[in-house]
Formats: C-alpha cells, structure tokens, sequence
C-alpha cells in the first residue's frame, strides 16, 4: 500500500503505473488515471482499515479510510460521464480529459468499492450489460483475436477472470438476472463447442481448464442455492435462496463441516426450497425478494423445508 501511495498524484488518482499489470485479458483502459485500477485500491484500503481495526490501530485505520475516500471522491469528480450514465476507464492526468473508452471492470468495480451513487447504478447496468454495446476485445497472448472496439458506444467485455466482479456487483444492485444471463450466453459458447473443462477465456485460445472461469459455480452456489456463510449473525448460514427463472436447481455447497444438500422446485404459487444441513450447522431463511414465506418452516434434524409464495 506505501508504494501505491507514492504513485499517487496531486489529483489523489494513481496515474500511469509502471510496469505491466493484469487485469484481465480484455482491452480494459491502463493508462493515465485507470478507473478500475483506482476503484481497487479504494477497496484496498478499506480492507486494511477492517484489519487495522482488529489489530486496535485506531489512527492507521483512520489514514486508510481517508486515503479511500479521497481516491473515490477523485474518481467520481473525474471519471463519470453525465451524458452516457457511466464511469470511463481512463483520464489524462494533466488536463484531465475524458478517454471515451468504457468498460464492464471499471463500473463493476465503481459499484464494490467505488462508491458510486446507487441512484446511478440503473444507468450504468442498462449499459454495460446491453449485448449491442458489449464487445469482446482482443488481449495477447491469451485473447489474440477480438472485436474492434466503438469507443463512442461500445463497452469492453469482461473476460472469465473479471466477470466474477461484473456478476457480483450486478447482484450487489440487485440484478443478479443479468448476471445470470451473461453467464448463459458466454458459458453456452463453451457448452456447444464441447467443453467439459472451463477455460481460462471465453474462446480456446488458452489454458482449457483454468480456476478464472470457476465463478459461476460459486455463483449459482451462493446466488440460487443461496448457501451463504452469516457474518455477524448467531446462525453459520444464511439460506437465501432465489431461483430467478428457473423451474429447478440443485446441487451441494461443501463446506468444512459437512455439505449442504440443497434442491429448489418452482411451484404454481411461488417455489419450495429444501436444504440438508451437516449435523450441529444453525442455519437462518431469508426471505427472497419478490415472495413471502408461506406458513412456518419445516425443521427436523438436519433438514429444513421452506415454501414461498409470489407476494401480492
């Protein structure tokens, strides 16, 4: 963190970061003041401040939240454009000039650390998740082939490493359907050319089975099955399931102290969700968006029934 802080300039951005630094194997925007990059580091920093928290380092943590928020004030006074309702990947740091370029990463990443308004986070989804802007660019040596970019009105698509924040900061705005739909267009791809492995790009250009595609299992894990661990509750698990437009899903969510067996059924008034639970794991339902609970839960042993009926 002290040598990005040396890097940073009298805007509070860092700005043209020497060497190479991986993003994602995209045409994602690097040089001058690199939104993505900038938004990371916010996040960062706040990360440090949690730690420092614990470590009882009150003044530290102090340092690196004010160090957070000066960077988010800088990329949003900076970085975003009225005029389309998103954040642009690059600014010029001397006259501080917009570089029309767009893509998934840095709106993404403006959502889980950038701060940005959620009363803009409309615009910015309605855009970078419209299939007639997203385009696929190429990023040697893994993505060598592409799609020429329209800076004016294309965004760069993520590839399979940094689709993972692009999904989560959809779900974080509560459009996990779009995740979901991003996720069946590019994983379909790979399906109908075979694939049994995931591949490390959305194209066979790479490693054909590589950890940067795993994402979408952790998502249907935590986003449908809804097997998610509480944080700050009394319960190990906070159950949250949500089977978007599905009939059905299924599947066990292995944790250290056993799996999680877990089966969703849609139903004519809303969707039954049944979880088998390791032996001593407290679990609490949350309710999904949309639905109510209907009548008391079911819950004997290890096994725990919920039905949910569309509200209204």
């Amino acid at each position: 963190l002290a040598w990005f802080a040396r890097l940073r300039n009298e805007n509070g951005l860092v700005a043209d970061m020497p060497y190479w630094h991986f993003m994602d194997w995209s045409g994602v925007g690097r040089a001058g003041e690199a939104c993505t990059l900038n938004a990371q580091l916010a996040g960062c920093l706040d990360a440090a401040a949690a730690l420092a928290d614990q470590l009882q380092m009150p003044r530290k943590a102090d340092t690196y939240r004010a160090d957070a928020n000066a960077i988010r004030h800088a990329l949003d006074r900076r970085h975003w454009d009225e005029a389309r309702g998103v954040y642009v990947d690059m600014v010029d740091p001397e006259s501080g000039e917009q570089n029309p370029r767009v893509s998934q990463h840095a709106n993404a990443a403006m959502i889980l650390w950038g701060d940005a308004p959620a009363d803009r986070w409309p615009r910015m989804i309605d855009y970078i998740s419209d299939p007639e802007r997203i385009t696929f660019t190429p990023a040697p040596p893994i993505a060598n082939d592409g799609e020429a970019l329209d800076e004016a009105t294309g965004v760069v698509m993520a590839n399979t490493f940094y689709s993972h924040f692009v999904y989560e900061a959809l779900a974080k705005a509560g459009r996990a359907d779009r995740a979901f739909a991003m996720i069946r267009r590019r994983y379909g791809d790979m399906l109908a050319a075979g694939a049994t492995t995931l591949w490390e790009s959305f194209g066979p250009t790479a490693s054909l089975c590589h950890g940067f595609s795993a994402s979408p299992t952790w998502q249907m894990s935590s986003k449908i099955l809804g097997v998610m661990r509480d944080p700050s509750g009394p319960d190990d698990l906070d159950l949250a399931p949500d089977l978007l437009d599905l009939d059905h899903a299924s599947g066990t969510v292995p944790l250290r102290e056993g799996d999680v067996d877990v089966d969703l059924k849609r139903t004519d008034a809303g969707f039954t969700a049944r979880y088998r639970l390791p032996e001593g794991v407290k679990a609490a339902i949350s309710i999904p968006d949309g639905h109510d609970l209907a009548g008391p839960l079911e819950a004997g042993g290890t096994d725990i029934i919920a039905n949910f009926v569309r509200a209204g």
